[in-house]
């Protein structure tokens, strides 16, 4: 009798970001100051959100039309329910706000936010 035995591998945990969120990003980087330095940061935020340890989620900003303006939403949508479940990470008024959100959001206060 031969007895074939399979290691189970560890599941990729990472947290998604939208390509259209990236996108916008790296426009907003590109019509200001830095622009290589910005955009390599921004890169490395990316990949350290792949670390975040939630493979389910796609990060994604929102935006719609407040009393007072522009409201833009940081949200995590989960992608393996029909609506999608989307929590809140951040509300701001103002894009650039949004932006220095995401790029100075911590592994725990993003694990915190986010809960099965």
């Amino acid at each position: 009798m031969k007895i074939e035995t399979r290691t189970l591998s560890q599941p990729d945990f990472n947290a998604k970001v939208s390509p259209r969120f990236v996108k916008s990003m790296q426009g907003f980087f590109n019509n200001g100051e830095n622009r290589k330095q910005n955009i390599y940061k921004l890169n490395q935020k990316i990949e350290e959100y792949a670390s975040f340890g939630r493979d389910n989620y796609t990060i994604e900003m929102h935006q719609k039309t407040g009393p007072l303006g522009y409201e833009y939403s940081l949200l995590a949508v989960r992608d393996d329910r029909p609506n999608g479940r989307k929590v809140t990470l951040a509300r701001r008024t103002a894009y650039r706000k949004i932006v220095n959100k995401f790029m100075n959001m911590t592994k725990g206060e993003f694990l915190a936010r986010v809960k099965y």
